[in-house]
């Protein structure tokens, strides 16, 4: 695949992620790239039977 696609595919979430705006109209700032949030700890909310606790 070319390197650029690979990049926007990578930093896209990001993009957006600086383009959105909270309740207040004030940029969102992203905070669970380091470490990655998550049982997995994959920056999504997934779980399976390990995870004890009621995460999603």
């Amino acid at each position: 695949m070319n390197e650029n696609f690979m990049a926007l595919f990578y930093y896209l979430p990001i993009l957006l992620l600086l383009m959105a705006n909270n309740a207040f109209g004030e940029a969102l700032i992203p905070c669970c790239f380091s470490p990655r949030t998550g049982f997995y700890r994959d920056g999504y909310c997934q779980t399976d039977e390990q995870d004890t606790a009621l995460h999603t």
